[in-house]
């Protein structure tokens, strides 16, 4: 399966969508299968080998100044739950992120705007500790 976000048109509309989506593909032989809607306010997936997804959760976007932060989707008896917090205590919100995760959720890439970056939007690892967090 392929997760990827994207703004396309939801099902039988024509106009690109406001809000951004998790939309998933299946590979069928040597083609993709036509996406399917996944989940709305979820943008920028990474999948890791347990297939538990991290996304930058934009429901919380305020435009350019708005704000997301990074959730985790674990997979559960073949079933997604619904979107934890990963990034900073739960509820915090930081400038906009987007995640991708080591397959082995070993650690995180992801860029941020920080006042102290080098630029627009630099990029930050963060390892997992021992304890999970």
């Amino acid at each position: 399966m392929y997760f990827f976000g994207s703004r396309r048109p939801l099902r039988g509309k024509t106009e690109i969508s406001e809000e951004g989506s998790i939309w998933v593909s299946e590979r069928v032989g040597n083609e993709w299968g036509e996406p399917q809607f996944f989940r709305s306010g979820l943008m920028f997936v990474s999948v890791t080998k347990s297939d538990d997804l991290y996304s930058t959760n934009i429901s919380l976007d305020e435009g350019e100044d708005g704000y997301s932060f990074t959730v985790k989707l674990p997979l559960v008896d073949g079933k997604y739950l619904e979107p934890v917090s990963v990034y900073g205590p739960e509820g915090q919100v930081n400038k906009k992120t987007h995640p991708c995760i080591a397959p082995d959720e070993s650690y995180m890439i992801f860029d941020e705007v920080r006042r102290e970056g080098f630029g627009e939007a630099d990029l930050y690892i963060s390892y997992r500790k021992p304890d999970g967090n």
